[in-house]
């Protein structure tokens, strides 16, 4: 699969946003958490936004598709997510694979210190906890589940 953004309206618009809703969670990835995946001394910025997703879609851990349901009860196209082992998730568009989003997976419960201190099979486990409890609540509507 060969996923891509819209350089021009939605990455800078999904970037803006994770920089406004919660600007510590990427400077704390990049900094401390981004070995392996980005050049060191990477930059907080687009570029490494981007280059993240890119790199999450390539060597994700796991895989799935699923339509996401809309607050007036339609449904969302059919998206596929990949899911890197630091709790990454990109969603692409099935359609044309252009992605949609990428965000930082995070758990209300659990501080994203504490998460990424986790061994990566406690961090995995708790994702497919998650998306099982999506599972069960119907808020996403699976087509199929693939690693």
């Amino acid at each position: 699969m060969s996923v891509w953004w819209d350089e021009k309206v939605n990455l800078p618009k999904h970037w803006e946003k994770r920089q406004s809703e919660d600007p510590m969670c990427w400077s704390n990835l990049i900094n401390n958490y981004a070995e392996g995946i980005l050049t060191p001394g990477s930059q907080l910025d687009q570029d490494s936004y981007r280059d993240w997703s890119y790199w999450t879609a390539d060597n994700c851990w796991y895989k799935y598709e699923a339509q996401q349901e809309r607050t007036d009860g339609g449904l969302y196209p059919l998206s596929t997510y990949f899911i890197d082992e630091k709790l990454v998730k990109v969603v692409v568009r099935t359609s044309n694979e252009e992605i949609t989003t990428c965000y930082h997976v995070h758990f209300a419960w659990l501080g994203d210190d504490a998460l990424m201190d986790l061994p990566t099979g406690e961090r995995k486990a708790l994702y497919l906890d998650k998306l099982e409890t999506e599972k069960e609540s119907k808020t996403k509507r699976f087509r199929e589940i693939r690693l």
